[in-house]
């Protein structure tokens, strides 16, 4: 009966005595090795089986490859086909006490594919997962055993995992004082008393560091009883996303030391305006408590219209048209004081590069602007009363200089000329006070009306030209014969040409020349006043269009005037929507240019020397 049953089974068994004579083979083993009855007992296994061999007694098979939990060899049947067969071999002795040899082999090619292609499924799932650095890991209740992804266990700084148990693994890794609390967590789970385990804890990396954990277990199955059996959840490591939050919250704590030693008042706003952070020099400054101002928005204080227009203006900040917004504006604090202020708004970066804070900072101006008010008050009032007493000490010098020719010396004649000079001087000074405190008030109205630029800039070559001379320096004008049109002031533009020639010349080389030239390009129209010099230092750059601002330097302490002409030419400038620059090498060349909008587009270069 036991021969039978051995005859029927489904894998082949084979029996080799010590010689490797074959002594017995079942039915599969004739059909593994193609034969239709048994004719292979008797024979030599070594001629059926290959890469086999009896070794003292024992059989030996090469060549077995140990994959899946099997002992694989791979046979190939007479039509070709490569089938996959589980080895187990076993020794035991005869009633003579022999050895026999034991020789089972199971057809697993259907069960390696299988095994194969959810082997090929998992490392692309392994491989997937590792780029995201998600670990998936799986617990039986039932064997108090678990398995993982290898990426869970790369988490760890384990490359090859084999077959360690990830539960017993995991217990072994975790932070002592962050095991319990995760376990606490897990069994409210199990127990149903919450659908999820969220946790955040410590495990110990192969490195020997502490890395951050986040993992999220669910009960993946449960019995008929609803006692969970299964267990399944992910792991990711968040080390740098603490790193980054810790790193964050001690730049917040310095960012709010900063503000608040800061005498600014300066205050950090969400993007939506609310208080995120104070000082007490702001809560001064607008006359609100901490308390009353972390619960508000900026926009909700003080005078909502202005609120609202200085809301509309920092858009272009907010979408990332610009990056700093200033801005100055009237506020009123909830006593009724009225103060001026000076506001500049900038984005607090992210770490990530995006901003999700602004800081504001707060100048207070009120002062400030009423000096400057007093100021401008002053040298209206102060310029206002000198101009017609110096016209008429001007117009009387001017007539005693023509009637007195003839009747006065030499040396009275020369301190009458000299009390005119400077008498002209003190005039051109307390009108270019007049003008420059008209242009900062805006109180100077221009008449502004189509203008052929040319024409004016001619007019003040011809009238610069007789200083020029008087210095032994040279004039030259080249520019396009039509005219070329622009919306001018034509008084206030021939000052600025005037303004520039006069510059040119004062700090010209005795026997240069200073060249002029307008020419049209694109719709603009660019007149460049050229000479050869001392030039600008680079030093001074930055003061060149700054009221009251001359170069301190030996050479030129002996050239006359305010230091407002400069000034008062790029204001002017750029009421008539011009512009004004200047390109400059310290002793060579330098050239001052204003650029304007044309009306009309003109013809080629001609030259008029004078």
């Amino acid at each position: 009966m036991f021969r039978a049953i051995v005859d029927s089974a489904v894998a082949s068994i084979l029996v080799i005595d010590g010689s490797g004579t074959v002594q017995f083979c079942n039915k599969a083993g004739l059909k593994l090795f193609h034969r239709e009855d048994a004719s292979i007992e008797g024979g030599c296994i070594t001629d059926f089986l290959p890469n086999s061999e009896v070794i003292d007694g024992e059989l030996v098979v090469h060549g077995i490859r140990h994959a899946f939990g099997f002992a694989l060899i791979t046979l190939t049947t007479p039509n070709g086909d490569r089938r996959d067969f589980n080895v187990r071999h076993d020794l035991d002795l005869n009633e003579e006490n022999e050895k026999l040899n034991i020789l089972r082999m199971t057809d697993v090619t259907e069960a390696v594919a299988t095994q194969k292609a959810l082997s090929a499924q998992k490392e692309r799932w392994d491989l997937a997962l590792k780029g995201s650095q998600i670990g998936i890991f799986e617990s039986d209740l039932r064997t108090n055993e678990g398995s993982a992804t290898n990426t869970w266990f790369h988490l760890f700084g384990v490359e090859d995992p084999a077959d360690l148990d990830s539960d017993k693994f995991w217990h072994e890794r975790v932070h002592p004082d962050d095991l319990q609390g995760v376990l606490d967590s897990d069994a409210s789970c199990i127990y149903g008393d919450k659908e999820r385990s969220d946790t955040k804890y410590r495990v110990l990396h192969e490195n020997g560091q502490w890395h951050w954990m986040h993992s999220v277990l669910l009960v993946a199955e449960r019995d008929a009883s609803g006692k969970a059996i299964r267990l399944l959840g992910t792991m990711t490591d968040i080390t740098e996303l603490r790193q980054a939050m810790e790193l964050a919250k001690e730049r917040e704590k310095q960012l709010r030391r900063l503000i608040a030693s800061a005498p600014v008042p300066m205050a950090v706003l969400s993007t939506d305006g609310r208080f995120q952070i104070t000082n007490e020099a702001c809560q001064t400054f607008l006359g609100y408590s901490a308390d009353d101002l972390m619960e508000s928005s900026l926009w909700s204080l003080g005078d909502r219209q202005m609120l609202a227009d200085l809301q509309d203006e920092i858009k272009p900040l907010l979408d990332g048209s610009i990056d700093v917004y200033a801005g100055e504006k009237t506020f009123q604090r909830p006593d009724g004081a009225e103060i001026e202020f000076a506001i500049r708004f900038s984005k607090l970066d992210g770490e990530s590069g995006s901003y999700r804070s602004l800081i504001v900072q707060f100048i207070d101006i009120t002062e400030q602007n009423r000096v400057a008010r007093l100021k401008d008050n002053f040298i209206a009032t102060v310029s206002h009363e000198l101009r017609t007493p110096l016209a008429s000490i001007s117009g009387a010098l001017g007539l005693m200089q023509a009637m007195s020719a003839e009747r006065l010396d030499e040396k009275a004649l020369n301190l009458l000329t000299i009390a005119s000079r400077n008498g002209q001087r003190l005039k051109e000074l307390v009108d270019d006070l007049l003008d420059f405190q008209h242009l900062s008030s805006g109180a100077l109205s221009l008449k502004i009306a189509p203008v052929n630029i040319i024409a004016v800039v001619d007019q003040a070559v011809e009238e610069i030209q007789p200083f020029a001379h008087k210095l032994d320096v040279g004039l030259s004008f080249k520019h396009q014969p039509q005219q070329l049109t622009g919306n001018l002031d034509p008084v206030r533009f021939k000052q600025i040409i005037v303004n520039l020639l006069s510059n040119a010349i004062k700090f010209s080389t005795t026997g240069e020349k200073v060249d002029v030239q307008v020419a049209q390009s694109q719709g603009f129209c660019r007149v460049d006043v050229t000479n050869k010099g001392i030039g600008i230092a680079p030093e001074f750059r930055e003061h060149i269009f700054r009221p009251f601002s001359q170069q301190a330097d030996p050479a030129t302490r002996d050239r006359e005037g305010s230091g407002l002409g400069l000034a008062i030419s790029k204001g002017l400038i750029e009421r008539m929507r011009g512009s004004i620059g200047y390109e400059s090498v310290p002793n060579g060349q330098t050239t001052f240019w204003i650029q304007l909008p044309l009306e009309d587009i003109p013809d080629p270069i001609a030259e008029k020397a004078l």
